[in-house]
């Protein structure tokens, strides 16, 4: 097709020399394309291994019986946080919930002993991300504490998400004005964040900040949370989150790594 354009884009010459000139031209021409497509059928072999459609996108459901964690969204690109300093915010049924001394971490998916303390999935994954970048870790609480039971506090999220509510908050970042990252974690309720997590939001200005989303759940990922938060915060950079089924946050640590060096994050 290339040769034919040029062909038409030449007028027809009754001169000799000029159709000689022309034959020359083109026989040259297609030595070139044809080295051309050889190079790229090269390049494309060796790039293979790296495709970037093999990305699991941000919505990607993670099945029970697939049990493990997973790297979110196609954008291959490095987040650029320079040394900005670091915030990992993070919301976990710990420390919002009075728990009985003798409950039994085993029997719910959302809760570790770690060291014979009680630790929720969303922070045992903070933890990890403060080792990995030397960030400093705060817990998203509010002043009314959740039900203990796990079936009253599934009903207790689903009024608050039905109420659009606003949990009053009872910790706070007193100088947010000096992260310019902050890494955001939450347990996935109802395929939303936990409302708490919403006036962590309202409560600063997140304008120029880059927002790194973490996620632990139960099998739906992230459902439409990164979408919530890159319409709910405009003016700040969303970059690529990570979420893990929260059975196997404690065994995570190795998955988290691999994120953060992929969106250049580590101390």
């Amino acid at each position: 097709h290339s040769i034919k354009v040029m062909k038409e884009a030449i007028p027809d010459r009754e001169d000799n020399d000029m159709r000689k000139s022309l034959a020359l031209f083109i026989v040259g021409f297609m030595l070139l394309a044809l080295t051309g497509c050889s190079s790229s059928n090269a390049s494309s072999l060796g790039t293979e291994g790296v495709n970037t459609s093999l990305e699991i996108e941000s919505d990607t459901i993670t099945s029970d019986e697939e049990n493990r964690s997973s790297l979110t969204s196609a954008d291959t690109e490095e987040t650029d946080t320079g040394n900005e300093k670091i915030l990992i915010a993070y919301f976990t049924r710990v420390g919002n919930t009075d728990f009985s001394d003798d409950i039994d971490a085993i029997s719910s998916a959302s809760l570790n002993l770690q060291d014979g303390e009680l630790t929720g999935n969303t922070e045992i994954v903070a933890s990890m991300i403060q080792q990995e970048t030397r960030g400093e870790l705060f817990r998203i609480e509010t002043e009314k504490t959740y039900p203990f039971d796990y079936d009253e506090l599934v009903d207790y999220g689903r009024k608050e998400l039905d109420e659009d509510s606003r949990p009053t908050l009872s910790s706070h970042v007193e100088n947010m004005d000096e992260y310019g990252v902050v890494f955001l974690g939450y347990p996935n309720w109802w395929f939303d964040m936990p409302m708490a997590v919403y006036s962590f939001l309202d409560e600063y200005d997140f304008t120029g900040k880059t927002i790194i989303p973490f996620c632990t759940h139960g099998g739906s990922g992230f459902s439409n949370t990164v979408a919530t938060l890159e319409e709910y915060l405009p003016d700040s950079n969303i970059a690529e989150g990570f979420e893990v089924y929260g059975e196997d946050a404690v065994e995570a640590q190795g998955d988290v790594r691999e994120w953060l060096e992929k969106i250049d994050v580590l101390h």
